[in-house]
């Protein structure tokens, strides 16, 4: 070797900084991801539980699973119109409609924003306007023995059946 050569630093490298920024780069990328994930908050599109077998996770609600067995099929009808909005359900069997209803707006990314209303009968009002435009409606009983779910619809009828069927 003559004296002409000379060796560079470390730092002045291109692949040094190839094996060093990657990985550096990937771990900045993750914490970012992680940080937006925890600050979007609460996903839940129809609050069921859950249990998990093996690799696959299968719907437990018994709720579901009554209204199924019990034949329970509905049309929620939303006035929009009238201030406050006015809001119409049917729910057959008429049985169905002896106690107390509650309504969840399900909000489509926040489980926080759901609106949820009570009906004494099968008629009732929403004070304001949602704030947003919900992914379903679900409808039960005061006591959560049955429930009834729809997709909403801001121009339409939204029809109400147990969310699974049984097999």
């Amino acid at each position: 070797m003559n004296g002409s050569t000379r060796q560079r630093k470390a730092i002045q490298e291109p692949m040094v900084w190839l094996m060093v920024g990657i990985p550096a780069l990937t771990v900045v990328a993750g914490i970012a991801t992680l940080i937006i994930a925890l600050r979007s908050g609460e996903l839940d599109s129809v609050p069921s539980p859950v249990e998990r077998i093996a690799q696959t996770q299968t719907l437990q609600s018994p709720a579901d699973a009554a209204a199924n067995r019990l034949g329970y099929r509905g049309l929620l009808r939303i006035d929009r119109t009238h201030k406050p909005w006015q809001i119409q359900i049917q729910i057959t069997p008429e049985s169905a409609m002896r106690s107390k209803l509650q309504i969840l707006f399900v909000h489509p990314q926040f489980a926080k924003q759901d609106v949820s209303i009570e009906l004494d009968s099968n008629t009732g009002s929403l004070a304001k306007p949602l704030p947003f435009v919900p992914q379903q409606v679900v409808v039960a009983n005061i006591s959560g023995t049955w429930r009834l779910v729809g997709t909403y619809s801001s121009d339409g009828d939204i029809i109400l059946t147990p969310s699974h069927t049984a097999l």
